[in-house]
């Protein structure tokens, strides 16, 4: 029988609860067994695994990332059971016995498993850790952590941001949650682009004891929603790090804890971004973050094969369990220090659709890195869920502005990326999405004062005008919009370049004094933010980033 290594100390610093999420992630059934708040009851002898997303130590990222060498799974037990933990190698599915113990308690004092971990070795190592559990007649096994016997490296202090637009049902659900966690929030800050007026019908419906600031203002989009945000964060200097959260997730429970830990360990400079998994069939993952292409204008989910993306199979726990380098990560739930607006600034006003993209971009290139941790998830509804013909206008005309701040792709690759997303809309008579490609590159043309004069009023306008998808054009309405589209092509392949510096202006402090309207809660100036100060002003190190190569391919 394989003993546990001895112990360096106590172990008094929990990473995360187990047992968490089992409405939304069951445990394998088990005869005789039941999970419940948190705890295990056997009313039979019974043995099962705690192979859940939720519940594995994910060895290789605490390791690596957060530098620990010693863990213990630890619980209060009254009965009898035996403990083993193994590890797996997440890149040939091999496992391993590390630790088996006999453990008897009464319920009172908590028992702990320790496991020494494996030092980091090669960059593309992954392993896990597992337990299995052999509960005996009539045992009970509760408050389950991971728990680590070194302190955290510093303390966090999170100002959650979340950004909402008449979503209030889910908003206030979340909320609800995040109650429930207020211990591990410093501030909670509510950007309202919706309906003025939130905070009394959420606290007349719902009530809260958490303080909450609730700001209503006009619909700038998630890029202007999120950023102000950032901006009343900022006015408090207590806070560590920034966590931008979507108002239509499903949350997992305890998910502000595991941030919170992560945060406290693993390096300074270090995002964490949590994975999306599909709310309508919450097994399924869509993406543990996300890269740009390197050789043409489109991003790449970091998503595992169809049919390997089921987190409840070893097939998808192992691809969340390998070390993943995603460029940036979706707002859904991605958390930041402090520390990088104010070297790097602000996102720039993209409204919607690739603030997330270049913000974390940026972010990135500067050295700031994105980890898409496992373990930390929020269910979300699928974006093919969410597709509509004008979403095409800003996919095209904020990537364009991206690569004009960060130059990634050449001009010819750009203009072959443009001229074949329009040519595919054609293919299959999506007219509405072809004109919207056609307008996105027309506002790009017009230079990066666009973004600027760019307003919800113009947003409405372009809902109206690719409302009807399925109109059909007669052939001189088509002759015709290939002929403008020629025309703004040609325009992008071999007009004048726009230089970075003309786009990330918009992404310093004083663009973003001027472009927030009042806050209808709080008609206080913006203040210093204690941005870098010029000629640096925050996003030095992004201009002076090398492009990346370009290859050729086909057109998207």
């Amino acid at each position: 029988m394989t003993t546990s290594p001895p112990s360096t100390g106590s172990f008094d610093f929990p990473l995360f609860k187990l047992l968490q999420g089992l409405d939304k992630l069951p445990g394998v059934p088990a005869d005789g067994v039941t999970f419940a708040n948190g705890q295990v009851v056997a009313r039979d002898a019974a043995t099962f695994r705690l192979d859940r997303l939720f519940d594995i130590f994910f060895e290789s990222y605490w390791t690596r990332h957060a530098g620990l060498s010693q863990v213990a799974l630890t619980g209060k037990l009254t009965g009898r059971a035996r403990i083993e933990i193994w590890r797996r190698d997440a890149l040939n599915g091999r496992e391993g016995l590390l630790v088996s113990v006999e453990v008897e308690g009464r319920g009172e004092e908590v028992i702990a498993v320790p496991v020494l971990l494996r030092p980091p070795g090669e960059e593309g190592d992954a392993s896990c850790l597992v337990a299995t559990l052999h509960m005996g007649e009539g045992s009970v096994l509760r408050e389950l952590h991971w728990c680590a016997a070194a302190p955290p490296v510093r303390e966090v202090r999170i100002a959650g941001v979340i950004c909402t637009f008449n979503r209030e049902d889910m908003l206030a659900a979340n909320l609800a949650r995040f109650v429930k966690e207020a211990r591990f929030l410093h501030r909670l800050i509510v950007i309202n682009q919706g309906t003025p007026g939130i905070k009394n019908r959420i606290m007349r419906a719902h009530g809260s004891s958490t303080p909450i600031l609730f700001v209503d203002q006009s619909n700038l989009g998630g890029a202007g929603g999120f950023t102000r945000g950032i901006v009343e964060g900022l006015d408090d200097p207590d806070v560590t790090h920034f966590l931008l959260m979507d108002d239509d997730i499903d949350a997992q429970p305890a998910l502000l804890e595991r941030i919170v830990a992560v945060l406290g360990y693993v390096g300074e400079r270090h995002c964490i971004g949590g994975a999306m998994l599909n709310i309508d069939d919450p097994a399924k993952l869509f993406t543990c973050g996300d890269r740009m292409h390197p050789s043409r204008p489109a991003i790449v989910n970091v998503a595992p094969e169809p049919g390997d993306d089921d987190v409840t199979t070893d097939a998808g726990r192992d691809f969340v369990a390998r070390q993943h380098r995603p460029d940036f990560n979706g707002w859904w739930c991605f958390a930041f220090p402090v520390a990088a607006v104010r070297q790097c600034g602000l996102p720039l006003p993209l409204f919607i659709r690739g603030d997330d993209v270049e913000f974390g971009l940026r972010l990135t290139r500067a050295g700031f890195f994105t980890l898409g941790w496992p373990g930390v998830a929020v269910w979300h509804m699928p974006f093919q869920l969410k597709a509509q013909p004008w979403q095409a206008f800003y996919d095209r005309r904020n990537m364009l502005f991206l690569n004009a701040a960060h130059r990634l792709y050449s001009r010819r690759r750009e203009a072959r990326s443009a001229w074949g997303s329009f040519c595919n809309a054609l293919k299959v008579r999506d007219y509405a999405r072809a004109e919207a490609v056609v307008e996105g590159i027309q506002a790009f043309n017009r230079g990066p004062a666009e973004l600027q004069s760019w307003s919800s009023d113009d947003h409405a306008a372009l809902l109206r005008r690719t409302a009807d998808h399925s109109r059909r054009f007669r052939w001189a309405s088509t002759v015709a919009l290939w002929a403008r589209a020629a025309v703004v092509v040609a325009a992008l392949r071999w007009g004048r370049r726009i230089e970075p510096q003309a786009v990330l202006r918009f992404a310093e402090a004083d663009f973003w004094r001027t472009y927030l309207p009042p806050s209808r809660t709080n008609q206080a100036p913006l203040h210093n933010k204690g941005f870098a100060s010029p000629p640096d002003d925050g996003i030095a190190h992004s201009l002076n980033v090398k492009p990346m190569g370009m290859n050729s391919c086909d057109p998207i």
